[in-house]
């Protein structure tokens, strides 16, 4: 098993904190869990913690306190770096230099491209930003792969996605998970 090609049965984030500086947290006490072949959609605000919960299930920045386990087994970054595929929201994080068109039409060829990307755990952030309604369909066919899937989006998609196997939608507010 080569390391994309890493297969988990769940990840359990257990009370996830993470300040930007001392005064506003980000995420407070953030617990649930990630089965493999779950489709989870996160919604909130700007602000909210989404982002934020993303880079850290990527492995790009590291929890303030709280655990993550893949498997019952204690994970680093370094170990969710090699689990994981982020697709960033910011168009200027790649550097595709080929690419014209709006900016709707450049996020849809960077989401072909993660479309053919085989990770076990793939992370969307606001990957329907930008997007018409026709387009936004392609987006949401990703849900049909058999990875696990977690996006965060400001729209909520409940109606949208409700015909998806093993969907759940998470709600975030002011860094904490409401449900």
């Amino acid at each position: 098993e080569s390391e994309n090609e890493m297969i988990f049965k769940d990840i359990t984030l257990r009370n996830i904190c993470f300040n930007y500086d001392d005064v506003t947290p980000a995420l407070k006490n953030v617990t649930f869990k990630i089965g493999y072949g779950d489709k989870i959609v996160i919604i909130g605000d700007n602000m909210s913690g989404k982002s934020t919960l993303l880079s850290i299930l990527a492995g790009i920045i590291k929890p303030d306190s709280g655990s993550i386990k893949v498997d019952n087994e204690e994970f680093d970054k370094f170990m969710m770096r090699k689990l994981s595929t982020l697709h960033f929201q910011n168009l200027e994080v790649y550097k595709i230099n080929d690419i014209t068109g709006s900016g709707g039409e450049r996020q849809l060829h960077k989401i072909q491209i993660m479309d053919g990307i085989k990770s076990p755990l793939l992370l969307f952030d606001e990957p329907d930003a930008n997007l018409n309604e026709m387009k936004l369909k392609v987006i949401y066919k990703l849900f049909e792969k058999s990875e696990t899937i977690i996006m965060v989006s400001h729209r909520n998609l409940e109606n949208k996605l409700r015909h998806i196997e093993n969907l759940r939608i998470l709600k975030f507010s002011n860094g904490i998970l409401i449900k």
